[in-house]
């Protein structure tokens, strides 16, 4: 079986080829259409967030919410609440925002990804 995250990286360059034909202005508007929907996303808290949200930040995509690609299951329940406690710890500490951001710069320098 074909490995999904490399399909979905060859899906990915193949729609992404129509910025190449893109005038100035509507990569402009590109631009501005994707910041909104992240910004959208962010500013987002609590209740209003929901799982639909990610599927509708996928959908301005040129590729959309492809199910060929999206895997929107979680992980084995233990692993995903231990996660999930983690990720509440986290979020629940004194934690400002400006030391927040630079653990997350900390912590992602000292992955090694291997493309």
């Amino acid at each position: 079986m074909a490995n999904p995250r490399l399909v979905a990286q060859d899906v990915i360059v193949a729609v992404d080829n129509d910025i190449e034909g893109m005038a100035l202005y509507e990569l402009y508007d590109e631009i501005l259409k994707l910041r909104k929907a992240i910004r959208k996303h962010r500013d987002q808290h609590g209740d209003d967030r929901c799982w639909m949200d990610d599927i509708e930040l996928y959908e301005i995509l040129p590729e959309g919410a492809n199910p060929s690609f999206i895997d929107l299951r979680l992980m084995p329940r233990d692993e995903m609440l231990k996660n999930c406690e983690c990720f509440v710890s986290c979020r629940t500490t004194e934690l400002t925002p400006e030391a927040a951001i630079e653990k997350y710069k900390k912590e992602k320098s000292n992955e090694h990804w291997s493309d």
